[in-house]
């Protein structure tokens, strides 16, 4: 990915600017060396392709140069994980103009007002607090940065068609695992090995479970059996670490029926009303709202809501099924 390209055309639309982007840390489980898998900050890692944590980019957008922070290994870090390159090698990978250790960050800014992201990471937040003197957000930066990553380029849209062609997988076998008395937690064992399997990663704790009114439940007791209905919340990263986020619910009988299939149609009704709705220009406060109206529509027609549908909408009842 042309990450020196997104550089400059972050300097061009903030000229005489001072940028500090902001790593992730890695979340330590129980001491240094013992930590949670590293998920890098996604602006910094558009901007860097640098997937390591404690690291930190300074672009100065009048000579449009960029150095990258980082850490130099040691004998520890050789002991613990390996041997790397040197700090100067990856940063000539990033496309970096120059590089300095992580220590040297807040003497580089000494004095220097810098424009930031907001935190998003707690860790993050206090890294920022310690560096700068006024560590809030700057909205001419949050809007460029916006306005360069709300239109993907080619070299994203493989990345994205990779994340959803993996989630497809995953979906497919989960499909192909459900039977009525299998365990869930069985299938959500199988489920991990297609991940593992498709070169990538869980883009979240996986979501497999018969209790699908509840919207984060992680937990993989119980059992299925005919009649019930099967969440499944399941995301996997692309090679680069872009990430689908595909629901479905499936009957483990293998056919909805009754109540359940009603409800299945008013889902796709629905869809099928956004798809239809989505073209340069229309808000999505506007699909969203119109999406809600028709799924009220829905449910009056089950008898599971009555009144003023028109005013239910406006005050956003349909809000307590359709949360997301």
């Amino acid at each position: 990915m042309d990450h020196r390209g997104r550089r400059q055309r972050l300097a061009q639309l903030l000229p005489d600017s001072l940028v500090l982007l902001l790593g992730h840390t890695a979340t330590i489980r129980d001491y240094p060396a013992d930590h949670h898998p590293f998920r890098q900050d996604a602006s910094f890692r558009y901007f860097t392709g640098f997937d390591e944590p404690d690291a930190a980019l300074l672009l100065d957008t009048s000579s449009g140069e960029s150095t990258l922070f980082g850490v130099e290994p040691d004998l520890e870090d050789v002991v613990w994980h390996g041997p790397r390159p040197p700090l100067a090698e990856r940063a000539a990978a990033a496309g970096a103009d120059a590089y300095r250790p992580i220590g040297d960050l807040p003497e580089a800014l000494a004095g220097r007002r810098p424009l930031t992201l907001p935190a998003s990471r707690p860790s993050q937040r206090d890294s920022l607090e310690a560096l700068v003197e006024d560590p809030s957000p700057s909205e001419d930066l949050v809007r460029a940065v916006a306005h360069l990553r709300e239109v993907k380029d080619t070299d994203e849209i493989i990345e994205i068609e990779q994340a959803i062609g993996r989630a497809a997988e995953l979906h497919a076998a989960a499909m192909a695992a459900i039977t009525p008395g299998s365990e869930v937690a069985a299938v959500a064992r199988r489920l991990g090995e297609v991940v593992a399997g498709s070169g990538g990663e869980w883009a979240y704790p996986l979501i497999f479970t018969t209790h699908g009114e509840v919207l984060h439940q992680f937990g993989h007791s119980g059992r299925m059996e005919t009649g019930d209905l099967v969440l499944h919340d399941g995301g996997v990263t692309s090679d680069g670490g872009y990430a689908s986020d595909i629901t479905r619910t499936m009957p483990v009988s293998g056919s909805f029926d009754g109540r359940g299939e009603a409800l299945y149609d008013i889902v796709i009704d629905a869809q099928s009303l956004a798809l239809g709705m989505m073209r340069p220009g229309v808000a999505w406060r506007d699909v969203h709202h119109t999406v809600g109206r028709r799924v009220l529509e829905g449910f009056a027609d089950l008898g599971l809501c009555n009144g003023d549908l028109d005013n239910a909408a406006e005050r956003g009842a349909y809000g307590l099924v359709f949360p997301h």
